[in-house]
């Protein structure tokens, strides 16, 4: 658990309304069609970077599109939106998004990241 809250704290410190502007730069690598790249909030091939790209890889394609298309979303919008992202333990995955005029909040629940789901061990849909 303690490695996941850092994670949601590197995706926050991301997407923070004072890093906004640089980050929307970088809209492009959640345009529609690609995959989440965990080098957005954490330096690739570091064993954070490893850990959450296989998490990442993990969800249902469902919760990757979602969170893709919110990222996308947000940075291409004008001005670009801040979003916070919170997450909780739960049996299976669940999302709510709120968005205000002033920001994006994601809240996702699901199991801890090296709990496989009793029926999905491989991550494939």
């Amino acid at each position: 658990m303690p490695m996941y809250q850092k994670l949601v704290s590197h995706f926050n410190h991301a997407f923070h309304k004072d890093r906004i502007e640089e980050s929307a730069k970088k809209a492009d690598m959640f345009a529609p069609g690609k995959r989440l790249d965990a080098s957005f909030v954490v330096e690739r091939d570091t064993k954070l970077h490893n850990s959450f790209q296989g998490y990442l890889d993990k969800l249902p394609g469902s919760f990757n599109e979602a969170i893709r298309g919110v990222i996308y979303h947000a940075l291409s919008s004008h001005p670009p939106k801040p979003i916070t992202l919170a997450w909780a333990p739960a049996y299976d995955f669940e999302m709510s998004v709120w968005e205000s005029p002033c920001g994006i909040t994601i809240h996702y629940r699901s199991r801890y990241p090296a709990d496989p789901h009793p029926t999905r061990s491989n991550g494939e849909d």
